[in-house]
């Protein structure tokens, strides 16, 4: 199981399961939390979290397997 560092708004700090944190941050628990991966403090409310991106509106841009054409071209098969 991961650990984070988080900060609670009185400026006490503990380590919780990474589990814990979306419920802290929805509870408005917290201030800030200690992201590794980028080797700093995360300010809630000034810092992008998850979920903080909203709805994408524009067009797909992943491949799916739906309407896959093939053509050969000189033995080789492209998708497309």
């Amino acid at each position: 199981m991961r650990y984070l560092t988080v900060k609670y708004k009185n400026d006490l700090e503990d380590i919780v399961p990474a589990t814990l944190l979306d419920q802290l941050i929805a509870t408005d628990s917290i201030k800030q939390f200690y992201r590794p991966s980028e080797q700093r403090w995360i300010i809630l409310g000034m810092d992008k979290t998850r979920g903080m991106g909203g709805a994408y509106e524009g067009l797909e841009r992943r491949w799916f397997n739906t309407n896959v054409t093939k053509i050969r071209v000189t033995n080789h098969v492209a998708m497309f």
